[in-house]
């Protein structure tokens, strides 16, 4: 029962990112399912890098919906300011600041900004890359086939 559950949500939020990605118009929706967005209306992206270590930092104003995209590592999340509720495969859970978590590899998100937010992810860079392209290539899948292809290949 409680694999349908998680089977069904999973289904739920890529259909949700692909409805997104097709009604896409660069205002009210942004995104093209082939790169993280950058940068958009009530979102501001701030990419830090220190040793081993990538920081994508989102100031994210109230109101504002992000359907992220499927984390390939295992990496820590912080909420550093405000309020927002997560949907994943496996819960709906609200978070208020300040709070951290782990993320598992596979995992997607629906993310509903309840109170103006800071957001931050924080990802293993062994070889301290700063190339945004290609960090996205080794940490995010834009949906479920492209996910499964990595770990096939993995």
């Amino acid at each position: 029962m409680e694999l349908n559950l998680i089977e069904k949500r999973k289904s739920t939020i890529e259909n949700l990112s692909k409805l997104l990605i097709e009604k896409a118009d660069g205002i009210n929706i942004v995104g093209d399912g082939k790169k993280l967005v950058r940068e958009a209306e009530g979102i501001e992206i701030i990419n830090e890098f220190t040793n081993g270590v990538y920081m994508r930092r989102m100031d994210v104003s109230k109101g504002t919906i992000i359907v992220g995209a499927i984390h390939k590592e295992l990496h820590s999340w912080f909420l550093m300011h405000g309020i927002v509720k997560v949907a994943d495969a496996e819960s709906i859970s609200e978070y208020e600041a300040p709070c951290y978590t782990i993320s598992n590899p596979g995992t997607q998100r629906v993310i509903e900004v309840v109170e103006d937010a800071i957001w931050i992810n924080i990802h293993s860079n062994p070889d301290n890359e700063k190339d945004l392209d290609e960090i996205e290539k080794r940490l995010f899948a834009f949906n479920q086939s492209e996910y499964n292809e990595y770990l096939k290949n993995k």
